[in-house]
């Protein structure tokens, strides 16, 4: 489930949703005066359609300046980290990246002690968002890299702090296991780790396990993809992604209970179109990633999916003449549901 920002001009608001947006918990900040944003008042889940939502916001405490800079294990200033405030309570409150010298500056309330932390995020170049934006297709968050800091006992203002990093352990290893919906292993299914080293890939044994080895111990997303006809137990779907530490416990993963979506793949001309490749992905999480096997219609255009109750999801299709050019479309559907139809276009080149 996403999250999305409303501001108001007082900290008693009502902010509208619109019903183009998938289901959402509706966050608000107090944007009164400058320096005075404090934790969000969360309000939600909200499926929107049309209905005003109101945030209660307390007013937060006058904030302070917070500067300093982030050093590599070397001791040289590290370009571009992300260094966030956590209070007393560990919880996060919002952070900043440094500049291409490793300089950074908070805004931090005054009379509070706080941790500044550096997990391993950093922000990306113009020109390595050009090239994730043409590999991918869409703007996608870099892995982690193995970089560690922490500096506690900082309050506001202050100025000259030091934040020196460190390399996170390395060789962990990460068990994961990928269990049906009766508990009985799945065999067969890829796994993907997204992490700090980038991506790596196995696959199931019969046990439902696979192994990676090597990994550095900073938090991972794990992904299950079912990439072949009949991979995934009839009507279900891959489980949901899970993030975890290498090192810690076995990941097991369950597969999801769906409910068939049904519907037909229309050309630019209107006529059905067979032989198009179509999946089910979700709104708002991991946009484009399968959630379950996927489809190809038939000679009618046609084609039956599994897709999960009651969550917002996309019908991603696509096709190609053989020649030069591509076709894709998409269409927001909410399962469960028939007839949907999802219109191509030819991808600009």
């Amino acid at each position: 489930m996403g999250l999305r920002e409303g501001t108001g001009p007082r900290p008693r608001g009502t902010h509208r949703a619109s019903e183009n947006n998938p289901t959402y918990d509706w966050v608000a900040r107090d944007s009164d005066a400058a320096g005075t944003t404090g934790p969000p008042s969360t309000v939600g889940p909200v499926v929107p359609g049309g209905q005003e939502v109101e945030a209660v916001l307390e007013r937060p405490a006058p904030r302070g300046i917070v500067s300093g800079v982030i050093l590599g294990p070397s001791g040289a200033p590290e370009p571009r980290m992300g260094v966030s405030p956590f209070d007393e309570m560990e919880v996060r409150w919002a952070g900043t990246f440094a500049d291409d010298e490793g300089r950074f500056t908070l805004e931090m309330p005054l009379g509070r002690s706080f941790a500044l932390v550096v997990d391993g995020q950093r922000r990306s170049t113009r020109a390595e968002m050009k090239e994730m934006k043409e590999r991918y297709g869409q703007l996608v968050i870099p892995p982690r890299t193995g970089l560690r800091g922490r500096f506690d006992g900082v309050t506001a203002p202050a100025t000259g702090i030091a934040i020196r990093l460190h390399e996170a352990e390395r060789d962990r290893s990460l068990a994961v296991r990928v269990l049906d919906l009766d508990g009985k292993p799945v065999a067969g299914m890829k796994v993907l780790v997204i992490g700090a080293a980038g991506r790596r890939e196995g696959v199931t044994d019969a046990d439902g396990r696979t192994r990676f080895d090597g990994l550095e111990a900073v938090e991972v997303e794990v992904l299950v993809l079912a990439d072949r006809p009949g991979a995934l137990p009839a009507g279900s779907l891959v489980p949901e992604p899970a993030r975890a530490v290498p090192g810690e416990a076995e990941v097991v993963l369950r597969c999801r209970a769906g409910v068939p979506v049904d519907g037909v793949v229309f050309d630019p001309e209107g006529n059905p179109r067979p032989g198009t490749r179509v999946w089910l992905a979700h709104a708002t999480v991991q946009p484009g990633m399968p959630l379950g096997e996927t489809a190809t219609t038939d000679d009618r255009g046609r084609f039956r999916l599994t897709g999960l109750d009651g969550v917002p999801q996309r019908i991603v299709a696509t096709w190609f003449d053989g020649q030069v050019k591509a076709y894709s479309g998409d269409a927001t559907v909410t399962p469960p549901r028939g007839d949907v139809e999802v219109r191509i276009a030819a991808v600009p080149r």
